[in-house]
């Protein structure tokens, strides 16, 4: 009987994984499929993400694409779906002044709402970086401006290509 339950346990485990697995490759085909062509230049040298969000307020984080300047911290109402404080204070503890004008930030905001990412950065190549699906977590999906010659590329993380210039994170 024990040896019986295991086996439907384990069959159903399987499933549950595949299913789960396979969900996900869906998903990620229909992010590829649905923005394959979008025009991201709005945020050219911009990096957007979720920082943390519930049902009242959502904290976005705001830098430039290349990582070179502290954060932006951004807070949003979804009540009256206004941005409610741009907290610029780490910038100004390093003395570093703004680079982006609270115009550039509602802007910036405003159009990252649009999509259904948690994460949004386009560099200087115009390379796009978009994590669909986890708040705290790095680009899982890069697509290249222009189509690099190998199949890995190192970008902070190890990438694969998935599809076109499409690359998976590993």
């Amino acid at each position: 009987m024990e040896g019986k339950f295991f086996k439907i346990i384990f069959f159903l485990s399987f499933v549950v994984f595949y299913s789960c697995q396979n969900s996900k490759t869906q998903d990620i085909d229909s992010v590829i499929s649905k923005y394959d062509d979008t025009d991201f230049s709005v945020f050219k040298g911009a990096f957007i993400a979720i920082r943390q969000r519930n049902s009242s307020e959502t904290t976005y984080m705001l830098g430039d694409s290349e990582g070179n300047n502290p954060l932006y911290f951004i807070e949003y109402d979804e009540m009256t779906n206004k941005i409610i404080l741009i907290n610029n204070s780490i910038l100004k503890k390093a003395k570093i002044p703004d680079y982006f004008s609270n115009e550039e930030i509602e802007k910036l905001i405003t159009y990252f709402r649009k999509y259904d990412f948690v994460l949004l950065s386009v560099d200087k190549d115009n390379n796009v970086f978009i994590n669909p699906f986890e708040i705290n977590s790095p680009a899982l999906l890069i697509r290249f401006n222009k189509l690099p010659n190998t199949e890995k590329i190192k970008k902070g993380y190890a990438y694969k290509q998935y599809t076109g210039n499409w690359y998976l994170k590993e």
